[in-house]
């Protein structure tokens, strides 16, 4: 496996840099993802969950760690139905399917923030949307409130609001669920010493 590492520079940090690498999750890295989660998100899962989301979701699962393997942060994708506003469950069942890829979860710890991991980790994402599912839509939930996460999201990759989920968090909070169009022709792509580390060749399961 390629050991290349992006290098991300803050610059009104002044020289500090970060040193990391993206790649496809294994198994391996249940225990930190799942810290990850607890640490910086309320909404929590057993790691029995992300066995089942990592194995239906290969290709879609990422995290990003520095030269000593330590997890600075993990992104989540799946395949999933694109969900109309105001749908009721038995027009589900009747209303032609439209597929799209769905950003699960994102977080990044709180001390390596500022350093893109984020954006490098949903480009990552969004290139394996593309390339082996062939996704021109993606969808993803955001609190009204994360004013940091809508702002990333609608500035560096192109979302839009859809419609506001009212309550759809566990505490009451409103989510915006957003949509990227477009993905196939405009989808951004990743630094070249990542692709061995994120994508498998054509055809693998």
């Amino acid at each position: 496996m390629s050991t290349a590492l992006h290098r991300a520079v803050v610059p009104v940090s002044g020289p500090n840099t970060l040193q990391y690498r993206v790649r496809l999750a294994t198994a391996a890295d249940i225990p930190a993802i799942a810290q990850c989660n607890v640490d910086t998100l309320p909404e929590n899962y057993s790691n029995q969950f992300y066995e089942m989301f990592l194995s239906r979701n290969s290709l879609l699962c990422f995290v990003a760690e520095c030269p000593e393997n330590q997890l600075l942060g993990y992104a989540l994708g799946k395949i999933t139905e694109y969900e109309v506003e105001g749908q009721l469950p038995f027009q589900q069942i009747t209303a032609p399917k439209s597929f799209v890829g769905h950003v699960a979860s994102i977080a990044v710890h709180e001390r390596y923030r500022g350093f893109g991991v984020a954006k490098e980790l949903m480009t990552c994402l969004h290139y394996n949307f593309a390339k082996h599912y062939h996704m021109d839509r993606v969808s993803l939930y955001v609190r009204v409130t994360n004013k940091g996460a809508r702002k990333l999201y609608e500035t560096a990759f192109h979302y839009k609001v859809d419609y506001i989920v009212p309550h759809y968090y566990t505490d009451g909070e409103d989510a915006c669920y957003m949509i990227r169009d477009q993905l196939l022709t405009t989808h951004e792509s990743p630094a070249p010493e990542l692709l061995p580390l994120i994508s498998l060749p054509d055809g693998h399961v």
